[in-house]
């Protein structure tokens, strides 16, 4: 006889595994997955599972139902409960290149997480490239913010 599982609701992480994925992006995803859920439903971790990252939860509160319309509301209504850790557990994932889903213990989707590819962060690596002529020595380069200054001294002392 096969046994019962015992968790609630699973957050599956595809395109990573636990050997790709940072212990601290699985924390943060952890952290909103409690923000989506809420904290009415006192989720408690029940497992993770491996091949893609599978995160099982249980559920200790006492209004299950409440729980279910929660998540699905969430990817509805960004301003309401849950909606802005939708919007973080979606850029986690666009940052990771993964993609995913909340299912249920009977393997129903309650929720997918639609990672848009043009919000991916960007690499934040500039290349300039500039083509002149300068004569003298270079005696300073000082840069603070997005700008570089590059002071020079020519050949009269100026």
């Amino acid at each position: 006889m096969a046994k019962k599982p015992d968790w609630d609701y699973a957050l599956h992480i595809k395109g990573v595994t636990l050997r790709t994925l940072p212990v601290s992006h699985l924390a943060d995803y952890l952290k909103e997955l409690v923000g989506l859920m809420g904290d009415d439903s006192r989720p408690v971790l029940d497992g993770i599972v491996r091949g893609s990252v599978v995160v099982r939860v249980k559920q200790t509160g006492e209004h299950p139902a409440h729980t279910r319309a929660r998540l699905r509301a969430a990817a509805n209504d960004p301003a309401g409960p849950g909606g802005k850790s939708f919007i973080r557990i979606n850029s986690l994932m666009a940052r990771d290149g993964a993609r995913g889903e909340i299912v249920d213990r009977q393997k129903v989707v309650v929720l997918r997480f639609v990672v848009d590819k043009a919000v991916a962060p960007a690499d934040l690596e500039m290349i300039v490239s500039d083509v002149g002529t300068l004569d003298g020595r270079v005696v300073g380069v000082v840069g603070a913010d997005d700008t570089v200054h590059v002071r020079l001294r020519d050949h009269g002392g100026i």
